[in-house]
């Protein structure tokens, strides 16, 4: 599915301009994306606009195909990489596997099923977003480590049913979850092309909670803490401290130390954009007087004193970050898409006959509303057929609303796109793109979830 011709900056730069840019100019997430501070990037980054073309196009082809999708990465990314390899030196992309969504979590929480319910719950996992959201593969790389919050998700565990004394079990069904996840994954960095070599690593196997603490007892944590009223004993019991401890330098150390990856390694945080934004989004609302508020304060204080590559965080050498799934109504899917949303190993063949029944309009459907369009976009970019498909319908739908706007009398433009929407040969163009999405589509699921 995936094609071994190399990209080139140029068909990057079309990609994101044609398609992804376009789609979210005017999204809920925009904002994030024009955010001046993101997680070890000392300040925005850089994007594949603010570097010199050549140095562009070379980090496109040490990335590979993940690159249609990466939208920031921290400064000297190329001479970072470049390094390593002219020293010979192994390079870790990281990424991690979230085994309850956002949007899962928040259904679950009201929901407040009986234990057994949850297990099953749990059974079903993960969905199709889970897997591709975990990280993109990158072409350098000689190692992914797949990180599985195992741990974490059966602590929380009590606030989704009655645990009861049953904790064991929860976390013996996140580790299988963790397990499924980890086989997807690796399946679907194969399709992409990877042959980079694939490493599943469970919070529970790790001294997490100990490095953690730790981690906030240094010095350039203790003193960001401080600025925020926070005690480090607070920071300490907080699950959330943990999980921004898994971004930091010391992590990256602790890996090594444990022998998970190697000591001379070249480590690289490879994640969904949104976890580089978050932290000082959060510290940009105002100030708030709850624990959580001052721990994100405080983290975004020390990673802005302490970019990647540097001080506290020396231990790892660079981040990239990427578009994660969308939701059509251009939101992020991880929390808006519930698991009965999203194809899954058990209901991948009802969401393909679904899905069938889609290639049957009338007219052109609107981009945010056209499921088959964010499939392309979410799970397809990999693929030329695809990456074009999407081209012609975000083109053909933006000349719409173009040719719409020509037109001064509101309802003579309204009727301008009604009958473009409704032209034979603009409804013969998109069931023809639809049709080389769902191909795709389809062997993909196909390929991923049947046994």
């Amino acid at each position: 599915m995936s094609s071994s011709k190399p990209i080139s900056l140029a068909e990057v730069l079309g990609f994101q301009a044609k398609v992804i840019d376009p789609l979210l100019a005017n999204s809920k997430i925009a904002s994030l994306l024009k955010q001046d501070q993101w997680m070890g990037c000392n300040g925005s980054g850089d994007n594949w606009t603010s570097l010199p073309k050549a140095e562009a196009e070379t980090l496109v082809q040490l990335l590979g195909v993940g690159a249609f999708k990466i939208v920031r990465f921290t400064p000297q990314l190329l001479a970072v990489l470049q390094k390593a390899l002219a020293d010979g030196r192994p390079i870790v992309s990281a990424g991690g596997s979230c085994l309850v969504t956002a949007a899962d979590n928040s259904q679950w929480r009201k929901a407040k099923v009986p234990f057994t319910n949850l297990t099953t719950n749990i059974e079903t996992l993960p969905n199709l977003m889970q897997v591709t959201d975990a990280s993109i593969p990158i072409t350098v790389a000689n190692q992914y480590l797949n990180i599985i919050e195992d741990s974490l998700f059966a602590q929380f565990g009590s606030v989704y049913a009655d645990v009861n004394g049953q904790e064991n079990i929860l976390l013996a069904a996140f580790q299988a979850e963790g397990l499924r996840h980890s086989k997807y994954f690796d399946k679907w960095q194969k399709m992409l092309g990877s042959l980079t070599i694939f490493t599943p690593t469970n919070f529970s196997s790790l001294p997490i909670k100990e490095h953690s603490d730790n981690f906030w007892m240094q010095q350039a944590a203790w003193q960001a803490l401080r600025q925020t009223g926070l005690r480090a004993q607070e920071a300490k019991e907080m699950t959330r401290a943990q999980v921004m401890f898994s971004f930091t330098g010391l992590w990256a150390q602790m890996l090594r130390e444990t022998g998970l990856i190697p000591t001379d390694s070249c480590y690289l945080t490879v994640e969904p954009f949104h976890h580089f934004t978050e932290t000082h989004n959060v510290s940009s609302m105002g100030a708030i007087d709850t624990l959580l508020f001052k721990l994100n304060r405080a983290f975004d204080l020390l990673m802005r004193a302490n970019p990647y590559g540097h001080g506290i965080n020396s231990g790892i050498q660079g981040g990239i970050a990427f578009l994660p799934t969308l939701s059509a109504d251009g939101c992020l899917g991880h929390c808006t898409l519930t698991t009965e949303q999203l194809p899954t190993r058990f209901n991948y063949q009802s969401e393909i006959a679904r899905r069938k029944q889609l290639l049957e309009i009338d007219k052109v459907p609107c981009l945010t509303d056209n499921e088959l369009f964010f499939d392309g976009l979410n799970y397809l970019y990999h693929i030329p057929e695809c990456r074009q498909a999407l081209i012609i319908l975000s083109e053909l739908w933006y000349s719409i609303l173009e040719d719409g706007k020509k037109i001064k009398d509101k309802d003579e433009a309204k009727n301008k796109r009604k009958l473009l929407r409704g032209d034979a040969k603009n409804v013969q163009t998109v069931k023809e793109q639809h049709s080389i999405i769902l191909d795709h589509f389809k062997q993909l699921l196909i390929n991923l979830f049947s046994k």
